[in-house]
């Protein structure tokens, strides 16, 4: 009994980790507390999370004295604290959005690995509309820095249908051997079908592990 309440305290605790970010505006040179991630699982396997702001009373006079500067954010986190992962925003787009920040988190729950965090200015806080070509000091109503997070599981990434493709290249590679008229079509016309999601999740692998000298795996 007592071995079992053990077990179950570690998967409690194994379930459970934070991302502490940060943010400059001079590549790190300098930087600041912005606020932590605190990421849980849930019962049906899938985690949430919630983003508590640093509480900085210099946050908005930061942004307004460098609101043409880029708003660079790095993640660390409490299970693999050496590799840091970095997201750029602009500074006038965080005030334009009332200090209201959007983190989408990308996570392997198997791993307990945080593969990606990119923070973007919250477009609905900022009603809809943000203007990074007229950066001009703004007044904030609140001060206080919040944000809402997105976790994304990587495990729910499409996997290509190469399968398919080859055997479809198979195909008309023996049908050409029996003498069938042959597709004079453009190999990106025959099989842009394939292509296309070969694209998408190399693009979409690329974004879970943003700028790859700068971490594991925005």
């Amino acid at each position: 009994m007592l071995l079992s309440t053990l077990a179950a305290l570690v998967c409690v605790v194994s379930s459970h980790w934070t991302i502490n970010l940060e943010y400059s505006f001079d590549d790190f040179a300098h930087s600041f507390p912005l606020g932590v991630v605190d990421l849980k699982k849930q019962f049906d396997g899938n985690y949430t999370a919630l983003f508590k702001g640093n509480e900085d009373t210099s946050y908005v006079k930061r942004l307004n004295e460098n609101v043409n500067a880029p708003y660079r954010v790095k993640a660390v986190s409490s299970t693999k604290p050496s590799v840091p992962l970095y997201s750029t925003s602009k500074a006038c787009l965080i005030l334009q959005s009332n200090l209201y920040h959007h983190i989408w988190v990308t996570v392997d729950p198997d791993m307990q690995v945080t593969h990606a965090v990119t923070v973007f200015p919250d477009i609905v806080a900022a009603g809809g509309q943000l203007d990074s070509e007229n950066c001009v000091p703004t007044s904030v109503q609140k001060g206080k820095i919040q944000g809402v997070v997105h976790v994304s599981n990587k495990r729910s990434l499409p996997l290509p249908d190469t399968l398919s493709f080859v055997q479809k290249v198979e195909k008309e590679r023996k049908a050409r051997q029996n003498g069938a008229e042959a597709d004079n079509r453009s190999f990106l016309a025959k099989y842009w079908m394939y292509i296309v999601p070969v694209v998408l999740f190399m693009f979409i692998s690329n974004a879970v592990a943003p700028e790859g000298g700068q971490g594991e795996g925005q």
